[in-house]
């Protein structure tokens, strides 16, 4: 594996661990994890992915309601994965305002 790659994996299990209830500040304690201001940006980096996604989903919705059911279903999710991402992140380490 790439430095990259490890980087990357390592990103990606963090946000995982938060998602499933683990406190930020336990996970970088952790030998090998990063500070908190990285994985913070992490989490906020993955958040507008996720928010992109929302979007995606939004405007590309059928105009029927099975479609909208379960796009909403799908919407509603993200949204809650992108609500407990943004609460992890300790407020000095948030970014403030649009673009951050």
């Amino acid at each position: 594996m790439t430095e990259q790659a490890d980087l990357e994996a390592l990103e990606d299990a963090t946000c995982k661990r938060v998602c499933m209830g683990e406190s930020l500040r336990s996970i970088c304690e952790e030998e090998g994890m990063p500070d908190e201001a990285t994985a913070s940006r992490w989490l906020e980096l993955q958040a507008d992915l996720l928010m992109d996604e929302i979007m995606d989903l939004a405007d590309g919705v059928e105009k029927n309601l099975p479609a909208i059911a379960k796009a909403r279903a799908q919407i509603d999710a993200l949204k809650r994965r992108v609500e407990v991402l943004l609460n992890a992140v300790p407020p000095e380490h948030a970014r403030t305002g649009i673009g951050g």
